[in-house]
């Protein structure tokens, strides 16, 4: 909500302004705007229709990290693809797996809660 509360403030728009040229009731639209209740899609689109915006690219902002105020855990950065991801996964995994490392149990030990034959 922030980003639709953000652009209403750079248009100089009040509420009522954006609730008329949406179409969404005055009430519904300030209650969403300051959380008191949940945004649909519909609504979404109205609202950004209404203030010139694309919905996909409102939603690319709100879920970027930055919007977020989270950053990636120790400072790592999202590969841009999936085939970087998966690079760098095995690579962790090569790292994990090159330590001294023990599974805790073996497929060959059974299951400790069957009973035994």
């Amino acid at each position: 909500m922030a980003i639709l509360r953000e652009e209403l403030g750079a248009r100089g728009w009040s509420v009522r302004q954006l609730a008329e040229r949406s179409g969404i009731p005055r009430t519904r639209t300030h209650g969403t705007l300051v959380g008191e209740r949940p945004l649909n899609v519909d609504e979404l689109t109205a609202f950004c229709g209404a203030l010139e915006l694309t919905a996909w690219r409102v939603v690319r902002r709100a879920e970027a990290p930055s919007a977020r105020g989270a950053e990636p855990a120790g400072g790592a950065e999202t590969p841009a693809s999936p085939a970087a991801y998966a690079e760098a996964a095995f690579a962790k995994l090569d790292e994990v797996t090159a330590r001294d490392y023990a599974p805790a149990a073996s497929p060959r030990d059974g299951d400790p809660y069957e009973p035994a034959d």
